[in-house]
């Protein structure tokens, strides 16, 4: 693995070695709290950040949290002495995972738009959804208007029924 280019990794993938030497030292030095933190951006899955940071919880009281933004701009966060250099994980993919399934503050929405099966699937749902929501305004109201498709749609876009 080559240097980042502009702090940025490329080629590093869910079965790269996971290993401090792609996380760089990030400048602090706006803090006047020894707050430290250590970053590694990748072309790829996102950025992994490390933070030790004092906590607004009191004098002296610090924290280790580490989040993780995938490419989607989710993010997960686990806090409470959570550093994912310390945990053993033998790829990014282990990494990754752990620090989703650690987040204990922000927890981020899971995105299956590379899984062309699941999209038609939950497309599928959707379509049923709809269907059976004006399935039950038509047995509850009676409608009269002319409207054009695009109408139509946006009219019913977020219909949501309330008995």
């Amino acid at each position: 693995m080559s240097e980042p280019t502009l702090n940025i990794w490329n080629g590093i993938s869910e079965d790269t070695t996971f290993d401090k030497k792609y996380f760089l030292d990030m400048d602090m030095s706006f803090s006047d709290s020894g707050d430290t933190q250590k970053a590694c951006h990748t072309a790829g899955l996102g950025s992994i950040t490390i933070l030790d940071r004092l906590t607004g919880y009191g004098h002296d009281v610090r924290d280790v949290e580490t989040g993780y933004r995938d490419k989607h701009g989710e993010f997960w966060l686990a806090s409470g002495d959570f550093n994912i250099l310390e945990k053993g994980c033998k790829t990014f993919c282990e990494a990754i995972a752990l620090i989703k399934s650690s987040a204990n503050n922000c927890i981020g929405k899971e995105h299956e738009d590379t899984f062309p099966i699941q999209r038609a699937e939950r497309a599928e749902a959707r379509v049923e959804e709809l269907g059976n929501a004006l399935q039950d305004i038509h047995e509850h109201f009676r409608i009269e208007a002319t409207l054009t498709e695009d109408e139509y749609e946006k009219i019913t876009k977020n219909v949501r029924l309330v008995k």
